[in-house]
């Protein structure tokens, strides 16, 4: 019996000699290099889904390119801290693949790239998994994810680890190469050569690189606080302000005169554009008839939005705060990261003040980005979401139709003796618009486009909006016969996620 213990033990320590990793210094090192290489091609050659770009970028800016390089072999040489430097190296170089496909495939999907911001939110991304993706492409990606916990797993339980490390110089090989990151990072800005402020994530992407710019977005917290900041300091301004000369202001309404105080609605709807600003493209027909026509009889204007194929919500906060979201973090939610849980100034708290009742529409669930919380902190008194809206019809995607709130918002109107605001936001014209779009009888044709778009999405993408349209037709047609003074305004909030080729 004792014999057979010493073989096993024996055969043990062979076994635990066998996985100790012995690797030289200088062969881990230049392994590092090597696989840095390889990830920054790969990161870049994703998040750009185009080998022709992935080269010029290359060409045109190289110290970006190298730049990029020099932070995923930073985000490397952190495995050497471990004694599981293996397992820790396999583990990194899976994250920064993952991160590089997730920004390749959210940039096609909706034009704008994949942020720090969208990892904290992805419990609301998860929610528009169908919407985006057939079922046999999101199991295909669950198998993956599983696949590689599984064998990261795996090398985690089953790669060698080190005896001992030599923790003095991993840690001076990582903090001289994260130093070095920033001292670059602030003497680039200093001459030019980074912006101070990424205020187009689209661009910076393109022009920076995927690393640089996902580094920055998980540093970016927005404006800071001034440092003489405190309720004494706003306290004394608010007292300067009291002291001086003001000239008296004209109430906004006649409080003896109703027809002075009309009802105030808000039509926000989604990823509409005037298609007569899109250079070069020609059309049949007009696609959006009754917003033309507004156009022509009523004030009409141009409006900056800060979102690209999506953020509806900051179009919200910009629009009924009035405040810009470039105070805020890189591709910062309010609604999520200050609203959940605090009160702002807003549209609803100042007509609130003049006698209004003010209610919020949306034909979406009422918890996405916590609308249900954050519209009574925004000042609303009533919000009703799609759940408690009846004889909803829905799109081929599977967005809510428009022409449900038409309905809603008179009953808002309805409801109340006072004179009401109300805050209405549109779904239906949201992507994911079909590559591949058959036409239909009736449809409108498109005779020219830029070269720069795709044809099929936009096709998709017209015969939707034409649906917002009719909805807006209706609506306005109900509104003539309502027996209240009442002021409409429309406006579209992000640009649509339009493949460009």
């Amino acid at each position: 019996m004792s014999k057979i213990n010493k073989t096993k033990r024996e055969h043990k320590s062979r076994e635990v000699r066998q996985r100790i990793d012995t690797t030289p210094t200088a062969r881990r090192l230049i392994t590092l290099v090597i696989l840095s290489i390889v990830l920054t091609l790969a990161v870049e050659g994703f998040s750009r889904m185009n080998v022709v770009k992935l080269f010029k970028y290359m060409t045109n800016r190289p110290l970006h390119y190298l730049y990029n390089n020099l932070i995923i072999l930073t985000v490397l040489s952190f495995s050497e801290l471990f004694r599981h430097r293996r397992a820790m190296l396999s583990l990194l170089t899976a994250l920064t693949a993952i991160l590089g496909i997730a920004g390749g495939i959210i940039v096609k999907e909706r034009i704008q790239p994949l942020t720090t911001m969208d990892i904290l939110m992805l419990g609301e991304a998860i929610k528009l998994t169908t919407i985006y993706f057939s079922w046999g492409q999101i199991i295909a990606a669950c198998v993956f994810i599983f696949a590689v916990v599984v064998g990261l797993l795996y090398l985690i339980t089953r790669l060698p680890k080190r005896r001992r490390v030599n923790y003095f110089r991993a840690l001076s090989v990582f903090a001289g190469l994260l130093i070095a990151c920033v001292c670059i990072c602030m003497v680039g800005v200093n001459q030019g050569k980074f912006p101070r402020v990424y205020d187009n994530l689209v661009d910076a992407y393109e022009n920076y690189g995927f690393t640089t710019c996902f580094a920055f977005t998980f540093g970016d917290k927005g404006m800071k606080q001034p440092s003489d900041y405190s309720s004494d300091t706003v306290t004394t301004v608010v007292e300067e302000i009291d002291g001086t000369d003001q000239v008296a202001v004209k109430p906004v309404f006649d409080e003896d005169d109703n027809l002075s105080r009309p009802n105030v609605i808000f039509v926000q709807l989604e990823s509409f554009i005037d298609t007569d600003t899109i250079i070069g493209a020609e059309f049949d027909r007009d696609p959006t008839p009754n917003y033309h026509q507004l156009a022509k009889e009523w004030p009409y204007g141009e409006l900056y939005v800060p979102s690209v194929g999506g953020g509806t919500v900051n179009v919200e906060f910009e629009v009924l705060t009035g405040m810009n979201i470039d105070y805020f973090g890189a591709n910062e939610y309010p609604y999520s990261t200050q609203l959940a849980d605090k009160t702002c100034e807003s549209l609803a708290y100042a007509l609130s003040e003049e006698g209004y009742k003010s209610t919020s529409l949306h034909n979406y669930t009422a918890t996405f980005y916590g609308r249900n919380k954050v519209y009574g902190n925004l000042g609303f008194d009533r919000f009703v979401s799609l759940e408690y809206m009846p004889y909803v019809t829905y799109s081929k995607v599977g967005w809510a139709e428009d022409v449900v709130l038409a309905d809603e918002i008179m009953k808002a109107l309805s409801a109340t003796e006072e004179r009401d605001f109300v805050f209405a936001v549109t779904v239906e014209s949201h992507g994911k618009y079909e590559d591949a779009y058959e036409y239909r009888e009736g449809d409108v044709q498109i005779e020219a486009l830029p070269e720069q778009i795709t044809i099929g999405p936009m096709a998709n993408y017209l015969q939707i909006i034409g649906e917002t349209d009719e909805f807006i037709g209706l609506l306005l047609e109900k509104l003539s016969t309502f027996d209240e003074p009442t002021i409409c305004v429309f406006y579209g909030d992000p640009l649509p996620a339009l493949a460009a080729t």
